[in-house]
């Protein structure tokens, strides 16, 4: 039995002891924050320090369950992040507006929020779904505190009991402590976070900005190339040329009307350019943008095949020059792309500067042929140095053509001065007319070939004058003289010079024709009706009597008729003609009608009849 003293000193005691218990609780309490401080500190992934948190948490404060939620701004409100203890999978998908739930309650007041009978505390809003979720872990007592950073709150840890349990001022300060550190080291994780991501990002930039700058430095070497050879300049197929090469495959490039204006084939081609421009014509090709045909789609290897096909149009201020086509039979298609625009680019300035030196040569030209035709008998080293100033080398021509026509469309005239152009020849619109300076490796009737090629309707008909025996301005007259003979004689869609027309082709010239056939008609038109009416051969007999000298032996022989047949014929063409038609004027009207007919077109049909 204890005394008064004793008594007294064992309750002293019992102080004493709880004190120390608790001091070493505190201890204990101090030292876990510590190394929960130091551990937090360690880690930089976001999801690591939210796992070790909760795990902490649930092991100081020695409590069945532990979670975090945190912030998100997509769902305006807070979502679990990570727990420990739980078993149930719905509880990791929970989600909270700010008004909703103990969670939501904490958020929304920046205060700790403590139940000791979750279901049944009306402290906060319920929501189904999360009481559902409670229920499924049976959580009763629980305390929740916020995530502060300053003046943001990050998100709410909890802690939870199934049984009843209470929790006490000790452990809502304790794990507001953790909370403390927890909303630091979610915060520098945070940061972490995104700093590693600005980084990641920076050094893909850093990436991107390399490649582009490499690509940028073999794109201006590229350029720069191809600009010295538009600049220089370099012939239109040179720059086909080297921007093919550029790509690593084939280019042509197109006119308008779809002649082809250069074009740069490899060895081993496959034939994939010549199947390009036979699918895809010019006038069907995509304006706006380039088109891409894949191998299989032209008939060239299969649907796996690399091989690729690119169409564009050229544009310059709004106008088609051009079409330009590329064949690259292997690459990336988006980079195969990217160098077939820019190509196509420096194509279009390519094709402009070429129009823009047509363009100056013809009207360089068409000055040229003005002064010819306005000049006194232009001579030797005068028109030389007057040629020199236009830029034409005499001696490289010797023959000027023109073409003439009674009604020639205006774009019949400019497509044969485009396609002269295309094969090398000086050519230009002069007086309403096509003129042509032909060079000594040219015969003047192919040249009128390239061009008839062109004037599909035949409505134009050249002349050719020889530079090389008559001053240039003689030339000039004579190719326009000769072309207005066969014009009068409608023989449109041929080629003739003064040798090949002679004496009455030039009278052609100068009469025109409607007095050509006015000629032709008054003098031989009874003949050549009778003629027709009867399958007769008048007309012939009177050439081969004014031929052979008023010879009937000779006449009769010519013809193949006997004498007496002879004379009857001559006798008809008494009868239609009258007495004394082939003596004196008379003799001299019938046969200039006869040459004229003979050079005419019409002389062409009955000779083919």
């Amino acid at each position: 039995m204890l005394d008064g003293a004793n008594h007294e000193d064992l309750a002293n005691a019992l102080v004493i002891s709880d004190h120390l218990t608790s001091l070493q609780h505190r201890q204990r309490v101090v030292e876990a924050l510590h190394h929960t401080a130091v551990d937090l500190t360690s880690l930089t992934d976001v999801n690591q320090v939210l796992q070790a948190i909760v795990s902490r948490s649930r092991e100081l404060i020695m409590a069945d369950v532990a979670y975090i939620t945190l912030m998100e701004r997509d769902i305006g409100g807070t979502r679990v992040r990570a727990s420990v203890g739980t078993t149930s999978s719905s509880f990791e998908a929970l989600t909270l507006k700010p008004d909703e739930g103990l969670g939501g309650l904490v958020v929304r007041t920046g205060a700790p929020v403590v139940t000791s009978n979750y279901s049944a505390d009306q402290q906060f809003t319920h929501v189904p779904l999360n009481d559902e979720a409670v229920a499924s872990e049976r959580l009763r007592s629980m305390v929740g505190v916020p995530l502060r950073v300053g003046s943001d709150i990050l998100g709410a840890l909890f802690v939870a009991n199934r049984g009843l349990q209470p929790f006490n001022e000790t452990d809502i300060a304790l794990i507001s402590s953790l909370a403390a550190h927890a909303a630091v080291a979610v915060s520098n994780a945070k940061l972490y976070e995104d700093s590693r991501l600005a980084t990641e990002q920076l050094d893909l930039a850093h990436m991107t900005i390399r490649q582009h700058a490499e690509e940028l430095e073999k794109d201006f070497s590229e350029l720069v190339s191809l600009s010295e050879a538009i600049l220089r300049p370099e012939p239109l197929a040179v720059v086909v040329g080297r921007a093919a090469e550029a790509i690593g495959g084939d280019l042509a490039l197109v006119l308008k009307s779809g002649a082809v204006l250069a074009r740069h084939v490899r060895v081993n081609d496959g034939g994939g350019l010549a199947r390009l421009l036979e699918r895809v014509p010019a006038q069907t090709s995509v304006i706006a943008a380039t088109a891409v045909f894949r191998g299989s789609d032209l008939g060239l290897g299969d649907a796996k095949s690399a091989a690729r096909g690119f169409v564009s149009c050229l544009l310059a201020r709004g106008e088609v020059l051009g079409y330009a086509y590329a064949w690259l039979p292997e690459g990336d298609i988006d980079e195969s792309l990217r160098a077939v625009r820019r190509i196509f680019i420096t194509l279009s300035f390519a094709m402009m500067g070429e129009q823009f030196e047509r363009q100056y040569q013809e009207r360089s030209l068409a000055q040229f042929f003005d002064y010819l035709s306005t000049s006194d008998r232009v001579h030797g080293p005068d028109v030389a140095m007057v040629a020199r100033g236009f830029g034409i080398t005499m001696q490289d021509y010797s023959h000027v053509c023109s073409w003439t026509g009674r009604e020639i469309p205006g774009t019949i005239a400019k497509q044969i001065v485009s396609a002269l152009t295309n094969a090398g020849i000086k050519a230009s619109m002069h007086d309403g007319d096509v003129a042509a300076l032909v060079p000594r490796d040219f015969s003047p009737h192919d040249v009128h070939n390239l061009a008839a090629a062109v004037d599909g309707e035949v409505l134009m008909a050249c002349g050719i004058g020889s530079l090389d025996t008559q001053s240039w301005d003689e030339g000039l007259r004579q190719a326009k003289a000769c072309a207005q003979a066969l014009l009068a004689l409608g023989r449109t869609g041929e080629a003739a010079d003064r040798v090949e027309l002679g004496l009455f082709g030039v009278l052609a010239a100068n009469l025109g024709g409607s007095s050509v056939d006015a000629i032709m008609d008054r003098e031989l038109a009874d003949v050549q009706r009778h003629d027709a009416e009867h399958g007769s051969l008048l007309l012939d007999t009177i050439e081969g009597w004014f031929e052979d000298n008023y010879s009937s032996t000779k006449t009769a022989k010519r013809l193949h008729i006997h004498v007496n047949t002879l004379y009857r014929r001559l006798a008809r063409i008494e009868k239609l003609l009258g007495a004394g038609w082939d003596r004196g004027d008379r003799a001299l009207e019938l046969r200039v009608a006869l040459r004229l007919r003979r050079l005419s077109a019409r002389a062409v049909g009955r000779a083919g009849s």
